[in-house]
């Protein structure tokens, strides 16, 4: 039987009529979350409902354009199915290492499409209806989510901010003349390789980042909103423990982009989403946290082919 998202009508004898899905994010995250999990979970094992939750996804996004629903609303969808998938795959007890690197993976995927939506939001709509709709959104992720482990010991914030830190750095770019956001092309650029953001400058440098939460008790994060360590894709410094695997990530990315060694620069970036430098609704930065980032990209960008380098 093929996978369909039609509602049967109320009961027999009953005119059918023709059911819209209500593509919203409190639907979404709510009641039909729950739908879905419920025919997902006809499956016998755990590949088979991942396949299901697949097929479903796929017919939600054909069902929107049908509809023709909002351009923001196929971000939605996308944003709401992989998160719940990777919590689908958390949830489950069988779980063997190739199962852990999927979850990775959609979450990665879960997170790039609930920035895409903040931005898309953003663009199209002036800012009194933007606002209450993105406040919708964090509100109905907020309230249907508490029994999966984006709320477990209170997470939803942490959860939040991972995706409002990658909305501010990508706003900086957008705001910088001659820079450019590299979309990313598959989930393992970050799931594997450790790059959370690619960035291309006005020299046509590559800028990699590994996007990390701030210590809050630290002096600069309070003076500047992050702290930064930078990394060199290659050359003379050696690294250890996850700046390592974040070099050896960027050194893969760019033997697969064929980009030459010397035009490259990296950065761990440890980036306070605390409400003083990033809004917490729309993820755009304060004008003191834009300032700063923009000068550490400047930054990186000039330092770009050197074999050693300190912070700026």
């Amino acid at each position: 039987m093929p996978f369909t998202t039609e509602r049967p009508p109320a009961s027999l004898g009953q005119e059918p009529k023709p059911s819209r899905i209500p593509f919203t994010p409190d639907a979404l995250f709510g009641e039909e979350r729950q739908v879905i999990l419920e025919i997902a979970s006809d499956a016998s094992d755990l590949h088979g409902r991942m396949r299901i939750l697949e097929n479903l996804r796929e017919q939600y996004v054909r069902d929107a354009q049908a509809q023709g629903e909002a351009l923001e609303t196929t971000a939605l969808i996308n944003n709401a199915f992989f998160l719940t998938e990777a919590l689908e795959l958390e949830r489950s007890k069988d779980i063997d290492e190739a199962d852990s690197l999927e979850t990775s993976r959609k979450h990665v995927l879960a997170q790039q499409f609930g920035v895409q939506y903040v931005q898309t939001v953003l663009q199209r709509y002036p800012k009194k209806e933007a606002l209450p709709k993105l406040a919708a959104y964090w509100a109905a992720q907020e309230h249907h989510l508490k029994d999966t482990s984006v709320l477990k010991d209170g997470s939803f914030e942490e959860y939040r901010n991972g995706m409002l830190r990658q909305l501010a750095v990508e706003h900086v770019a957008n705001v910088m003349p001659g820079w450019e956001v590299v979309p990313s092309t598959h989930p393992d650029v970050d799931a594997v390789m450790k790059i959370d953001a690619t960035l291309r400058t006005p020299n046509k440098n590559m800028v990699f980042l590994q996007i990390k939460p701030a210590d809050a008790y630290n002096e600069q994060v309070s003076q500047r909103g992050f702290t930064e360590i930078l990394v060199i894709p290659y050359g003379d410094k050696e690294y250890e423990s996850y700046l390592l695997k974040f070099q050896k990530g960027m050194q893969k990315f760019m033997k697969e982009a064929s980009i030459p060694p010397g035009s490259a620069m990296g950065a761990y970036l440890q980036l306070s989403a605390k409400q003083e430098f990033i809004n917490k609704v729309t993820g755009v930065p304060s004008p003191k946290l834009l300032k700063n980032l923009a000068g550490l990209l400047r930054h990186l960008d000039v330092s770009t082919g050197r074999k050693n380098i300190d912070a700026h």
